[in-house]
């Protein structure tokens, strides 16, 4: 909804496992839905993976599925601020 009206996310924090749907195919779908909007992924929202599980498959599906970064949890206030200045959301 938001995209579609304009006013797209600069920034999802998703975690792998989620209920209904993996958080890998929810990356997929909204990369998709940003594609059919003309957006590129890497002008669409940064979408960071997170989990609680260290499985390297499920790091190598969030990259496929164009996340723009993996951290493991427990997440540290540095190691997200350290990848949201890779991402330039914040200085």
């Amino acid at each position: 909804m938001a995209l579609a009206e304009g006013a797209p996310y600069d920034l999802i924090c998703m975690d792998i496992r989620i209920p209904g749907m993996s958080g890998v195919e929810s990356v997929r779908q909204i990369r998709a839905m940003e594609t059919e909007d003309g957006v590129l992924s890497s002008n669409g929202a940064k979408i960071i993976m997170q989990t609680s599980v260290d499985n390297p498959r499920d790091i190598v599906q969030s990259f496929h599925a164009l996340c723009d970064a993996y951290l493991p949890k427990p997440i540290s206030a540095a190691s997200l601020i350290g990848e949201l200045r890779k991402m330039t959301l914040i200085s």
